[in-house]
């Protein structure tokens, strides 16, 4: 399976202090280099190799159970890789653990604080890694522009 990317930007308006590209330049490249996922006997994926640069969004499109979400999950560290190897940037990561990949997943099923506002579930991840308040404030700011999602900080994801 090979990826092709490209950038896009849906509401550039809501981006604030920083420019998308800004943000982009300092996020790092994701490869599968010759990567395969066996469940016992069971081949998931066999042999892909995926490169996403730095900066660039990728859509994995395939049908239900080709093995997309197992991709993005053995990127993530949830999955242990049967073969070949994970890279972030030039950084090989496939034996470090989640929280030592720098690295975030958004389920397909809801994986949201019901009784939290937008805003303290975005900061959450960032709190659990001993990222500073103030740095806190600032990234999830940023984010929640870069999407369009800053809105009233006491609305709960509930209502959105």
């Amino acid at each position: 399976m090979t990826a092709s990317t490209q950038s896009v930007v849906t509401h550039p308006e809501t981006v604030s202090k920083k420019t998308v590209s800004e943000i982009a330049s300092v996020a790092a490249g994701v490869s599968l280099r010759s990567v395969t996922k066996k469940y016992g006997t069971f081949t998931a994926i066999e042999n892909i190799t995926l490169d996403i640069p730095s900066g660039a969004y990728c859509c994995l499109l395939g049908p239900s159970g080709c093995g997309k979400t197992t991709a993005l999950r053995m990127i993530a560290g949830h999955e242990e890789v049967t073969a070949g190897e994970v890279l972030i940037g030039d950084r090989p990561v496939t034996h470090l653990p989640p929280a030592k990949r720098n690295t975030s997943m958004m389920f397909q099923n809801y994986a949201l604080f019901p009784h939290k506002t937008i805003w303290k579930n975005v900061e959450f991840g960032l709190k659990m890694k001993g990222v500073a308040s103030s740095e806190r404030k600032q990234r999830v700011d940023e984010m929640l522009d870069l999407v369009g999602l800053r809105t009233d900080p006491s609305i709960t994801v509930i209502f959105i």
